[in-house]
């Protein structure tokens, strides 16, 4: 995908490499963007088509039976086209499906564990959540509107709540150098002094972390590997 774009300097400074041959290995690109098939194509042989040809014969039919909703004519039109389009690269793509592994692989076997959440993986979770939904106003803004932005978070506390507190302070929480009243040396960035007890946790690019900070207090113990249940289980 990242040589779709005839313009990217990536593109050009790859067309511009003498080679004898090139060799492309992929997955099933036609059924991501009909447009990346055209592109891994014209970098191994550049010159098959050009774009306008490309379009007429077969990008224009296979796109549209592709849409959500397509006519019974439009489907009958893609696979048309994509049969055409197999044929046309016969020689020139090698195509293998997964039958061709079949006779060296074992078979698969997948096993589902379950693990509850820890009390401190439990406690950041709540936290977190009461958080976003407060933000949001109803359960059902929360599921339809921010569960993909909320995602990164709720897989790391998942994981461990470690990964939770390193994140929020790569995203914005300020990463306070506190020190204390009879030391040098920093302490946690989580952690208060006094002068800091009374000051407003701050959010950064529109992010709230006033969840995030009361739960890593100087008590909170990182990398304990009971605290992630998966960890343990793995």
């Amino acid at each position: 995908h990242k040589l779709a774009n005839p313009k990217s300097c990536l593109t050009r400074a790859l067309n511009r490499v003498r080679t004898r041959q090139r060799i492309i290995c992929t997955g099933t690109p036609i059924q991501n963007n009909v447009w990346e098939y055209f592109a891994m194509v014209d970098f191994v042989r550049p010159g098959t088509w050009d774009r306008k040809q490309f379009r007429k014969r077969y990008a224009t039919a296979i796109q549209s039976g592709q849409t959500p909703a397509p006519t019974p004519e439009q489907v009958r039109q893609m696979e048309e086209a994509s049969a055409q389009l197999y044929r046309d690269l016969a020689k020139l793509v090698h195509r293998c499906d997964a039958r061709t592994l079949q006779r060296e692989l074992p078979p698969l076997a997948e096993y589902v564990i379950r693990t509850p959440l820890s009390q401190v993986q439990a406690k950041v979770y709540n936290a977190f959540m009461a958080q976003s939904l407060k933000s949001c106003g109803t359960a059902v803004q929360l599921q339809t509107k921010r569960i993909l932005s909320l995602s990164p978070v709720l897989y790391r506390i998942g994981n461990h709540p470690d990964l939770a507190r390193h994140h929020c302070i790569h995203k914005g929480l300020d990463p306070l150098v506190l020190h204390t009243e009879d030391s040098d040396s920093p302490v946690d960035e989580f952690s208060f002094t006094q002068q800091d007890k009374d000051l407003t946790l701050r959010s950064k690019d529109g992010k709230d972390f006033s969840w995030a900070r009361p739960l890593f207090v100087p008590e909170y113990q990182p990398a304990v590997l009971d605290n992630g249940t998966k960890m343990l289980a793995l």
